[in-house]
């Protein structure tokens, strides 16, 4: 395998120490060495910051960070985006992990493929102790299942090389869901490939669960903004998901969100039986 790629792995902290060395350490603890990380920190006032310190001592040269205000995540992205190195890019949250051989997969995935451009992986999800809830849904990409249904690509189980990102641009900082918006802009230009194998691990907390109430009906709005900008159908799901939430009454549009989240969490976290 070629060990000459460099691998550039960003990530976006705020106050994110709880979780952040158990994070770090899934990303240098990899069968493939060749990686550096970029840290786009929003001006943390917990211990961030001093723990990735710790871990840049440890890793010289190999970790770099800023600490600023920002305008929201696809603003720090595109920070982290002009400051790798790499020739190979991914994302990872700082309460997510990587399985062991996860960059050791992609490297060896764009070695026998020279010509894929974008590639990602399964993913799973773990409860706030590390336990293993669930699978993201994932299949083949499509882009018409993508800009009509639902997006297919675990975020923290994407990888690319640095020509996506020359040839697509940035992220769009408008919108939260500006990585969903930018799997679509990438499959207009490059095919996008998918490994049947679990790259990574996304966590979920319990506690989130008022966050994701208010902000539902956003996301139901981007969805709906993402589908009409790249020409989706009038008869999506994202289309009626914005015209349910927007339409109906604030009291029905609570409690079908309610539900909706109390069934996706009993699924995410009910343990299966051994």
């Amino acid at each position: 395998m070629n060990s000459d790629f460099l691998v550039s792995i960003v990530m976006i902290t705020l106050n994110a120490e709880k979780y952040l060395r158990e994070s770090i350490k899934s990303i240098f603890g990899q069968t493939y060495k060749n990686i550096e990380l970029i840290v786009i920190d929003g001006k943390s006032n917990d211990h961030t910051i001093p723990i990735v310190q710790e871990y840049e001592s440890e890793y010289p040269g190999r970790i770099r960070y800023i600490s600023e205000l920002d305008k929201g995540a696809g603003d720090a992205w595109n920070k982290g985006w002009k400051m790798v190195k790499g020739d190979i890019i991914g994302w990872i949250g700082a309460d997510d992990i990587y399985m062991p051989d996860a960059v050791e997969t992609v490297v060896r995935f764009f070695n026998e493929n020279p010509d894929a451009y974008f590639v990602y992986g399964e993913c799973e999800y773990i409860d706030a102790d590390g336990n293993v809830t669930g699978k993201a849904k994932t299949r083949d990409f499509s882009l018409k299942y993508a800009l009509n249904n639902d997006n297919p690509i675990p975020t923290m189980s994407a990888f690319y090389k640095r020509e996506v990102i020359e040839k697509t641009g940035w992220m769009d900082t408008t919108i939260n869901a500006c990585d969903y918006d930018y799997w679509i802009r990438v499959a207009k230009q490059f095919p996008i490939h998918h490994i049947k194998k679990v790259l990574s691990r996304f966590r979920i907390h319990e506690g989130s669960v008022g966050g994701k109430l208010k902000t539902f009906k956003i996301y139901a709005r981007e969805r709906y903004i993402i589908n009409r900008r790249h020409g989706g159908s009038l008869f999506s799901y994202h289309v009626l998901g914005y015209i349910l939430t927007h339409y109906l009454p604030t009291s029905i549009v609570n409690t079908l969100i309610r539900s909706l989240w109390e069934f996706k969490k009993g699924r995410l976290f009910k343990r299966k039986s051994s």
